[in-house]
Order: structure tokens, then sequence, then C-alpha cells
């Protein structure tokens, strides 16, 4: 080898593990949605395929949100859509670019109640879900998990919530009960 191969070696390395990282780094697409609520109000919904795992269909991770989906730049859904889930980033009623007006918590969180579990059986029965649909997260994105739930939808088979509490009432507008 000459002098010159030797010194082209480590950046002929770099090139190749960059490459490679980069063929596997994004194996998954993102487009925003509208989705129908029983109203006809439309959420602005970021669904998050997987590519190059497999035609599907995929179980589905869902978070509803008031704080902004992000625009298909959510932090955790690329990286459950790269591991074979269908993440789904849902802005909720009035928030960001869905439709509607946002009413927090109004009528006993009536809307957070029907539009999750709207959103949850919409995810459930597209073509590309296995019918199944986790909800996930934290604060308020699993205060919507908690008031979707009671609303029994049938596709729903799994929650992870975190950093919140279990019983607002008790816990967070009346603390000690």
């Amino acid at each position: 080898l000459s002098g010159r191969d030797i010194a082209l070696r480590p950046l002929a390395w770099a090139l190749f593990l960059l490459c490679a990282g980069s063929a596997t780094a994004q194996n998954y697409e993102c487009n925003e949605v509208m989705v129908p609520m029983r109203d006809g109000t439309e959420l602005a919904t970021d669904v998050y395929m997987p590519i190059g795992q497999g035609d599907g269909p995929f179980p589905v991770i869902l978070e509803r949100t008031p704080y902004n989906k992000g625009g298909c730049e959510h932090r955790f859904a690329p990286y459950f859509a790269q591991r074979g889930y269908v993440a789904i980033v849902q802005d909720e009623r009035g928030r960001y670019n869905s439709e509607g007006v946002y009413y927090w918590l109004l009528d006993e969180a009536w809307h957070e109640r029907q539009d999750g579990y709207d959103t949850i059986e919409w995810a459930g029965t597209q073509h590309w879900s296995t019918g199944k649909v986790g909800t996930m997260g934290l604060s308020f994105t699993c205060f919507n998990q908690y008031l979707a739930a009671p609303s029994r939808p049938p596709h729903l088979a799994a929650m992870f919530c975190a950093h919140s509490a279990s019983n607002a009432y008790k816990d967070l507008y009346w603390a000690g009960g």
C-alpha cells in the first residue's frame, strides 16, 4: 500500500460508517394527516410510518398533546417508528394545526374523552395497523390517556403514563384531598 492509500483509509472508513449509519438512521417517513372526529372537526396528526420493516400491519403508539406535535420532528416518535411501530402524535382540538376550539377540561373533559376515543379507533382500523393501539405520554399527555380510558376504546391495548398524578383532584388541584 502506498502512503496515500494508508492516509485515505481512515477517510474511507469514516465515509462508509457515515453512509451505512444514514441508510438505517431514518427508516421511517412522516406525514401530517387530518383525522376526523365524530363532530366533523379534524385534528392534525403526524403519522410516522416504518419503512423497510416489512409490509405491515404494525402496532401503533399514540400521543395526543396540547404542547405542539412538532411538525414531524417529535422527540420520541422516530425511535418507535424505527423499531416497527407506527408512531402517531396529534395536536389536541383547537391547538396548533388542529381545528376547533381548545377548552381545557371543560364539561368534565368531554372533548378530550371523545377525541381520544375517536383517534384510538381511527388508528386501530387503518390498513397499516394491527388493531392494537398503545398510548404514551408525560404530564398532560398522560392525563389525556386517563381521560380516554373510561370510554373503553376497543382497540386500546396498553397505556404508558409518566410524570403525572394519578388522581388530579387529590394530587394536583386540591393537594391532600
